[in-house]
């Protein structure tokens, strides 16, 4: 990845007009801002100079992300931030930042799966001038005195570079060099000293403090996260002016909604009750954004002044009869590298980019459970078929799927929902088995619909026949049984039998992937 070198921003701004592909106003408005507009507003009289604000996830909750987000908007915005990192490399931080500014998925640049195109290019290049001057990251190491030491890393850093904003990623317990595990009492007070350090410093050193800390819950999917949970040490938060738990990420699985009342933040400020503030995780793109409308997809647009590229939708649309055409190409691999490309193409930038990819064999061959040679094979028939064309790189190809833009606005019906969230890595259970990824579009593609005129059978539901489903899909017939009972298992359908002994599968919560014009 190389970053071209801009001598001024005329210079960028001109590369840029030039390519048609970015547009910024001036002047970025100055503000401590954490990305999500109600939560800016709540704490329009914390997030400022000498403040300390306390945030709680538990593991895989989004620390960092957060973390970054904060620091990349302040420096955005023209302030000197300051992260101090205890677990977190540097280079890994560029890495998020890079993916939350540039509009480029997290996972493609960390493994190096990066087209260096001009589009992407000239991002990295107005990033790297925006940001240079403004952002420090220092890795330090918790000891038995780390106020001493958060003091002493900002007077050694502080003839150069005097920060506005200070980030501490994250609160945990101190080291033991002996190699013995710590007693509880003081790694307590170890991380309480922490707190109660960034407290004093942000009061001295006239700067906006925020640190991140592990909390511990049982449940806490259906858990508000308050400064209670935090692990270790219950009153670590009392020496800040605000604590934020974040309390969302696990919305109960039969959701499947990129928006539900259990996605928030839980916001306590001293002398005032908590308030919940729904909030939205789009962790390709390394942030945290308001919430789509409760009544379905919206456009989401950052608060962060990060261009006008990041809309999103929590859904894709598949076409019934373009999955029975897929089926017909006589390749099952056919059908699942397909309907993960409608998953991973690109929905925002430049019109040209549109309906594309950028994916090696082998992270698709992993992706999807399959061999590289399958992925290779079910790339060409696909371009044969006119389904998709592919450009090659060394590294990989570029894949884009023909029609998506118009396939994706349509004005008829017969279009299902697929939740994007099925590319996660917690799906892998289903979209990294073959056959059974097959089962379930077949089920989602076969279930009446309310336009269908059949009459006899219930909306969301259709009759087995396991002949013609392992037709469809490329299965053994022998098989198709306890795919589907695989798939009720996990709560996506219910087998029911019908007056008369015929069986019948209904897909749970089938309205939610109906798309209605």
């Amino acid at each position: 990845m190389t970053f071209p070198n801009y001598s001024s921003r005329e210079a960028f701004v001109d590369a840029a007009k030039k390519q048609a592909l970015l547009q910024f106003n001036d002047p970025f408005p100055a503000v401590y801002s954490l990305g999500i507009t109600a939560v800016d507003d709540f704490l329009s009289d914390i997030r400022s100079p000498g403040n300390y604000i306390l945030i709680g996830a538990p593991t895989g909750g989004g620390k960092t992300i957060l973390a970054g987000q904060i620091a990349s908007l302040s420096a955005w915005t023209g302030k000197k931030v300051l992260i101090l990192s205890t677990e977190t490399p540097p280079y890994e931080y560029v890495w998020r930042i890079a993916s939350l500014i540039c509009e480029m998925p997290y996972e493609r640049i960390k493994d190096g799966f990066v087209v260096v195109d001009d589009y992407f290019e000239t991002q990295l290049g107005f990033l790297k001038w925006r940001l240079e001057q403004r952002l420090q990251i220092v890795e330090i190491a918790i000891d038995y005195h780390p106020g001493e030491l958060i003091y002493s890393t900002l007077d050694y850093i502080g003839a150069a570079f005097t920060p506005d904003v200070l980030v501490f990623d994250y609160i945990r317990a101190p080291i033991d060099p002996i190699g013995t595990n710590p007693d509880i009492f003081r790694r307590r007070n170890a991380m309480l000293e922490v707190s109660r350090a960034l407290k004093q410093i942000a009061a001295e050193r006239t700067l906006l403090a925020y640190a991140f800390s592990q909390v511990e819950v049982d449940n806490y999917q259906y858990k508000k996260i308050g400064p209670d949970a935090v692990a270790e040490s219950k009153d670590l938060a009392e020496p800040a002016d605000a604590f934020i738990g974040i309390s969302h990420l696990h919305a109960p699985e039969t959701s499947m909604l990129p928006y539900s009342e259990k996605q928030f933040f839980t916001i306590t400020k001293k002398g005032k009750p908590a308030q919940l503030f729904p909030v939205w995780a789009n962790f390709s793109f390394q942030r945290f954004q308001d919430p789509p409308a409760p009544r379905g997809p919206s456009v989401i647009r950052p608060t962060g002044g990060f261009g006008n590229a990041a809309a999103h939708h929590g859904f894709v649309l598949m076409r019934r009869d373009r999955f029975r055409q897929v089926c017909d190409l006589n390749l099952p691999n056919c059908v699942n590298l397909y309907f993960f490309l409608l998953l991973v193409v690109s929905w925002n930038g430049p019109s040209e980019k549109l309906g594309t990819t950028f994916r090696s064999r082998r992270t698709i061959a992993k992706e999807l459970g399959l061999t590289e040679k399958m992925v290779r094979t079910a790339v060409d028939r696909l371009v044969k078929a006119g389904l998709i064309a592919k450009k090659p790189f060394r590294r990989g190809w570029v894949l884009r799927i023909i029609n998506w833009k118009s396939e994706q606005d349509p004005g008829h019906s017969g279009y299902i929902k697929l939740f994007r969230n099925l590319r996660d890595e917690s799906r892998d259970s289903l979209r990294a088995k073959p056959a059974l990824f097959r089962v379930w579009l077949y089920c989602l593609s076969e279930a009446r619909a309310l336009e269908d005129g059949a009459a006899e059978i219930d909306p969301g539901r259709f009759l087995i026949d396991h002949r013609l489903m392992a037709e469809r899909i490329g299965e053994r017939e022998e098989n198709v049984a306890s795919l589907l009972e695989n798939l009720e298992d996990s709560g996506r359908i219910k087998i029911r039998t019908r007056f008369g002994g015929r069986r019948e599968v209904e897909v749970v919560h089938w309205e939610l992937y109906q798309h209605q014009l």
